[in-house]
C-alpha cells in the first residue's frame, strides 16, 4: 500500500535530483531515501537509549562486581 502525498522541495535540491535520478525512479528514490534516514533516526534513538540505561545501572554494576570481587580472585595466587 502507499500513501500519496504532497512536500516541497528546495529548487536546488530538486535540480539536482533530476540531474541523478530518472523521471521514472523518483518515487523509489524518494522511498528509499527516506527509509534510510528513518533508519538512522531510529538507530540514534536506540544508541541513546542504551547509553542511557547503561549509564543508570553503573552504579548497581559496581556494587554487584564489588560482591563477587572476592570469588572472581578465589584460587588464584596472591
Amino acid at each position: 500500500m502507499s500513501v500519496r502525498t504532497t512536500v516541497q522541495i528546495d529548487d536546488a535540491l530538486m535540480a539536482r535530483v533530476r540531474e541523478l535520478v530518472p523521471p521514472r525512479g523518483f518515487n523509489q528514490f524518494v522511498n528509499e531515501a527516506l527509509a534510510a534516514r528513518a533508519d538512522a533516526i531510529e538507530r540514534a534513538h536506540i544508541e541513546r537509549e542504551m547509553i542511557e540505561g547503561y549509564l543508570a545501572t553503573r552504579d548497581d554494576r559496581d556494587a554487584l562486581n564489588a560482591d563477587w570481587e572476592v570469588v572472581d580472585t578465589e584460587g588464584w595466587p596472591a
